[in-house]
């Protein structure tokens, strides 16, 4: 049995707003259900429509679905990342759209910031866009400043514009040294 049981229905204003669509499938013993469900969006509702239509066909999914596939395997070989990495920077993409306040530096720290915006300009950071900072405070930070660059390679092809810095707050030898290093 395939059917649609209605929802509430109700909408407004609220903390943490969803679309829920439901959809009720019984499947009897040994029997088999595909069930594929696409997300997408729109500049207008008849391009939405017109893509429901293209979709709505099961092979045309599977092709996208492969294709899609095809087109992550060879991200994955030009950057020479694994599938672990990659959902790694997947998860940390996250953490830059929605950024909590674990990631963002102390409230002190952003208190005490005097300089703007526009002091970042000179390192070539406009600021309009999210800044990932790495600190490097000693050789065993190479690695992961390896891996933020691939990281950051990864969503600049997929359409995530990032600024990563990477800054040498190494204070051994004479003195602080202050270098930045940007991956735009």
């Amino acid at each position: 049995m395939i059917g649609k049981m209605a929802l509430s229905d109700s909408e407004g204003p609220v903390l943490d707003p969803i679309v829920s669509i439901r959809y009720i499938i019984t499947i009897e013993p040994k029997e088999k259900a595909k069930v594929n469900f696409i997300t997408g969006y729109a500049e207008t509702r008849d391009l939405a429509l017109g893509l429901i239509e293209k979709y709505h066909d099961s092979g045309l999914t599977e092709r996208a679905h492969s294709l899609a596939w095809t087109h992550n395997q060879m991200i994955m070989q030009q950057l020479n990342i694994t599938e672990t990495d990659m959902e790694a920077y997947l998860r940390l993409a996250g953490a830059v759209i929605y950024h909590g306040s674990n990631w963002r530096a102390a409230t002190s720290t952003l208190l005490n910031n005097q300089s703007g915006q526009s002091a970042l300009w000179a390192y070539g950071i406009s600021g309009d866009i999210p800044i990932v900072l790495l600190t490097i405070r000693d050789r065993s930070y190479i690695d992961l400043a390896h891996q933020l660059m691939r990281a950051h390679a990864y969503w600049h092809t997929m359409g995530l514009a990032v600024d990563l810095v990477i800054w040498n707050g190494d204070s051994t030898g004479t003195g602080s040294s202050f270098r930045t290093i940007l991956w735009a």
